[in-house]
């Protein structure tokens, strides 16, 4: 929940670029065809142009929207920074956005998804001028390698990594 009662997104990651850095399609079918431990199974158009795409990992599909030349989504807030420089000012950036795909809608907090979104993540971060991911729900900007670094040591066995998935702040009461 939010300071104010609402709710975040129960799992979305935003990819952070440089302003006009933002993957296009082919950015990300040759990171796929590259390292084989995701596919473009689905590309979504808007006026023409691809603007987003249909991800397949573990048998689990995930939307990745936003991309280039279509205008990026919005910029997440930041209420905690990991492995990311403070002088990244926000208006600087522009994302895009990684749901789970809407047949798993229902059921976006559940295990098996959240670690195959994840885990689809750390293979994103590997896109050329990335500068952060944003886990929507604790609010957190964390670095590509630090996000990677933390993120593969929990899928192969290790600890589930808090810092920076789980976002602890003050609130008046």
């Amino acid at each position: 929940m939010n300071g104010d009662g609402t709710r975040r997104p129960v799992a979305q990651i935003s990819l952070l670029f440089g302003k006009g850095r933002r993957p296009d399609i082919g950015a990300l079918r040759a990171l796929a065809d590259a390292h084989g431990d995701f596919s473009v199974c689905h590309e979504h158009f808007v006026e023409g142009l691809a603007a987003g795409a249909e991800l397949l990992v573990n048998g689990l599909t995930f939307d990745l929207s936003d991309l280039a030349p279509t205008d990026g989504a919005g910029v997440p807030e930041c209420a905690h920074r990991f492995d990311v420089p403070c002088n990244v000012p926000e208006q600087e950036v522009e994302a895009i956005s990684l749901v789970p795909g809407p047949h798993l809608s229902g059921g976006a907090a559940m295990m098996p998804i959240v670690r195959s979104m994840l885990e689809l993540a750390v293979s994103l971060s590997r896109l050329d001028g990335l500068l952060a991911l944003v886990w929507q729900p604790a609010q957190s900007w964390i670095g590509p390698r630090y996000f990677a670094s933390m993120t593969r040591n929990w899928l192969e066995g290790g600890v589930f990594p808090a810092r920076g998935l789980v976002g602890l702040g003050a609130v008046p009461d």
